[in-house]
């Protein structure tokens, strides 16, 4: 896997324990195995990892980042289907 993968890998991993909008840069970078300035070469702001992140949870389906990005209305969690966005808040 490479480095970006492992990273974006990370991110998901730690958004799915600690929350979405919790994503911290050093320590994505730490659960990756990576040096923090990785974080920035692959993704560039904390805002366009989190938009990763959450773009990646609605293609896998991921229901508690997709509820933290409803919540923020997040352009990519609203647009999630209407049988994802369903499940996600019947999970409440």
């Amino acid at each position: 896997m490479n480095a970006r993968n492992r990273i974006l890998n990370s991110a998901i991993l730690l958004a799915k324990q600690y929350g979405w909008r919790n994503l911290k840069r050093d320590v994505v970078a730490k659960e990756a195995g990576s040096a923090t300035g990785s974080v920035n070469h692959y993704f560039g702001t904390m805002e366009d990892l989190r938009s990763e992140v959450m773009r990646i949870a609605v293609e896998r389906r991921i229901a508690p980042i997709v509820l933290e990005g409803l919540a923020a209305k997040h352009p990519a969690a609203m647009l999630a289907d209407h049988d994802l966005r369903a499940e996600v808040l019947l999970s409440l």
